[in-house]
Order: structure tokens, then sequence, then C-alpha cells
């Protein structure tokens, strides 16, 4: 009976410890089902983070294509401030020219006027002798 005592002691703390493995068991199953889904949250940032990466690439690619686009647009802007002063220089020098040129006609002019009324005057001193 003290043999039988011992076994069925022996058989509770037997089953006491598979109780607890099992809980074990249970806790290290729910541990690495968390990790598991822990590791494909991961991966799937890992994934989200390099699509975002490459949309971070593409855009500085496309800023920088705009920029020079700019730049290039820029110069040929200076290029054509340079026409547009080099225009303007020149029209000034033919405005002036024009200027010149009429400040001549009118002094011929006056000298033409003077020259009529001298002709005038003569024929109407010749037409009383």
């Amino acid at each position: 009976s003290l043999i039988s005592a011992e076994r069925r002691s022996v058989q509770g703390v037997t089953a006491k410890h598979n109780r607890e493995l099992a809980n074990k068991a249970r806790r290290l199953a729910n541990h690495k089902r968390q990790l598991d889904e822990k590791d494909q949250e991961l991966a799937e940032k890992s994934r989200q983070l390099a699509h975002k990466d490459s949309l971070i690439s593409a855009e500085r690619q496309s800023v920088q294509e705009k920029e020079l686009l700019l730049s290039q647009n820029q110069a040929r802007l200076r290029e054509k401030d340079g026409v547009l002063a080099d225009n303007k220089r020149r029209l000034d020098e033919k405005d002036q020219e024009l200027a010149e040129k009429s400040r001549q006609l009118a002094r011929k002019d006056s000298l033409i006027l003077a020259e009529r009324r001298s002709v005038q005057e003569k024929e109407l001193l010749l037409s009383q002798n």
C-alpha cells in the first residue's frame, strides 16, 4: 500500500509536470506564432520601405531633370536678353540717324524756301523794271 501511495504520488507529480510542460509548449507555440507574425510584418514593412525608396529615387531624378531644364531655359533667356539689348542699342542708333536726317531735311527745306523767296523777289524786281 505504501508502494501504491508512492506510485500515486509519483503519478500526481508526473501529471503536474506534464501539465506544466503542455502549458509551456502552448506558450512557446504562441510565442513562435507571434514571432512569425512579427517577421511577416517586418518583411512587409521592408517591401514598403523599398518601394518608398524607389519612389523617392524617381522623384529625385525628376527634380534633377527639371533643374537641368530650368538651367537650360535660364541660359536661353540670358542669351535672348543679350540679343534684345543688342537690338535695342541698334534701334537707338537708327533713331539717332533718323533724327539727324530729319534735321538735315529741315535745313534743306528752309534753304529751298529761302531760295524760292529770293527767286520770287528777283522776279518781282525784274517785272517792275
